[in-house]
């Protein structure tokens, strides 16, 4: 498995707990998307949204949703953030 970048995952988890409204010590961030029934497309669209502001970038919709995890979507951000520099 890749290395994660810490920071990166911590500021998504955060932004993943204020979309769906729960405790980040409920979530493990190897846990597939899918299952947590209260993720919406409102819920996805206030993550989004989260994600761009908190890291000033523009994500693909469609990349984030081929995500399956937290995990794939800091990787995702982190790939994004270096393409910045």
């Amino acid at each position: 498995m890749k290395k994660i970048n810490q920071d990166i995952c911590n500021k998504v988890l955060y932004s993943f707990t204020e979309a769906l409204e729960i405790n980040s010590k409920n979530i493990n961030i190897e846990r597939n998307l899918l299952e947590f029934s209260n993720l919406d497309s409102l819920g996805f669209v206030k993550l989004i949204i989260s994600l761009n502001e908190k890291f000033d970038i523009e994500l693909d919709t469609e990349h984030v949703l081929e995500c399956l995890n937290i995990i794939e979507i800091s990787n995702y951000i982190e790939s994004l953030m270096k393409d910045k520099i």
